[in-house]
């Protein structure tokens, strides 16, 4: 983007939103998900210090003592820091030399016109918004080939969330090798945060582990819709199998797309946007606040100046638009009860549709590509 006027303009609005954002932090207070952290938060302090986590790793622990600032302390950090990374996101994309409006405007629907970032990571404080952070921070990491700084920044992600780690096959692609150092650096990181966690607080750490096994289907998760509508799976002994038998699924969809993404010589960008989605799809915790790493990586899409990775970022901007306004819907319409219940009730299958049409055009659009062999490097 070469016309200064237009840069000052950009400027001025994106500073105008975080100030915006920060008051949204704010008049958003303690609700939702965060009242959960707060009381999870509180143990750390009792005497033994407990943790007793739904679904969360140290990291989630350790913005316990942001308390000391109020309440809202690790609300405004997490946020914060996403608006930090973020700025540096921007500051790329406005130094970018291949079709800035266009860059410009994926940038705007990923993250500062997007429902899903507005309310999900600022009012209610979503723990997500700091796993999107790190996220952006090691696919802009990846970019510069920071292969090691990659994976540390991904093993601090999964330190929030556990998810993460799923996404780093991904950004081990590189031209025609897999790049070793990423998962070297994140496991490590992974492995001694886990470990000085159990160090500290016992096997409790680990509770959050078995819970995420045995977590009901939720919302935008097309097994939450089946469990509604049963007989569209064949009975609802199938959709009990399917859910019970979740997280053996996730793993095995993480692991074809790896290898089909590859194969097809996707680049490591292309490959995570659609490999994350399909992790999504399969996932029957289907909280729309998931996705925000997601839409950051799509925003980045653009840097990579190559047609294909563009188009990826076009392909996905139906279902850019509608995380945003079912995210909008969902905090300014009663969380989906009451008359939207059926909204709630359905919303799996129009997702798992749109979805798997996202995934499907953007491997098609890469069929001209060579295919790849299977080689390591480190």
């Amino acid at each position: 983007m070469k016309n200064a006027r237009i840069k000052r303009l950009v400027w001025m609005f994106h500073f105008g939103w975080i100030i915006a954002m920060l008051a949204m932090v704010f008049a958003g207070g303690m609700q939702h998900d965060y009242v959960f952290y707060l009381e999870q938060w509180r143990l750390v302090f009792s005497s033994p210090a407990q943790w007793i986590s739904k679904a969360y790793g140290p990291i989630h622990l350790i913005l316990a003592y942001a308390t000391v600032f109020g309440p809202l302390g690790p609300k405004i950090l997490m946020c914060v820091a996403f608006a930090v990374v973020d700025t540096y996101l921007l500051y790329r994309l406005m130094n970018y030399f291949g079709d800035g409006n266009k860059a410009l405007l994926i940038y705007l629907l990923c993250i500062p016109f997007n429902g899903l970032v507005i309310f999900a990571g600022f009012w209610y404080g979503q723990n997500d918004i700091l796993v999107a952070g790190f996220m952006l921070a090691a696919i802009l990491a990846r970019l510069d080939r920071k292969f090691i700084l990659t994976g540390i920044l991904i093993g601090l992600a999964a330190m929030i969330k556990y998810y993460p780690l799923l996404f780093l096959p991904f950004l081990m692609f590189d031209d025609r090798s897999i790049r070793l150092r990423p998962a070297f650096s994140a496991i490590f990181i992974f492995v001694s945060g886990i470990g000085l966690s159990l160090l500290a607080f016992g096997d409790s750490i680990l509770s959050s582990w078995l819970f995420g096994f045995s977590r009901p289907a939720k919302l935008l998760s097309v097994l939450a819709s089946l469990q509604v509508h049963p007989w569209v799976a064949g009975g609802k002994e199938i959709v009990e199998w399917l859910v019970a038998y979740n997280s053996l699924m996730v793993v095995c969809v993480a692991i074809m797309t790896v290898l089909l993404f590859w194969y097809y010589g996707l680049s490591w960008l292309s490959s995570f946007v659609a490999g994350t989605l399909a992790i999504f799809l399969t996932y029957k915790v289907g909280h729309q606040q998931l996705y925000l790493p997601w839409l950051t990586a799509i925003a980045a899409l653009p840097l990579l100046s190559n047609k294909h990775d563009n188009l990826t970022a076009w392909i996905c901007m139906p279902f850019v638009v509608f995380l945003s306004v079912f995210q909008t819907i969902y905090t300014l319409g009663t969380k989906m009860l009451g008359p939207w219940q059926t909204v709630r009730d359905h919303a799996g299958f129009l997702v798992l549709i749109l979805g798997i049409s996202t995934i499907y055009f953007v491997v098609r659009q890469h069929r001209d590509l060579p295919k790849r062999s299977f080689h390591l490097a480190w």
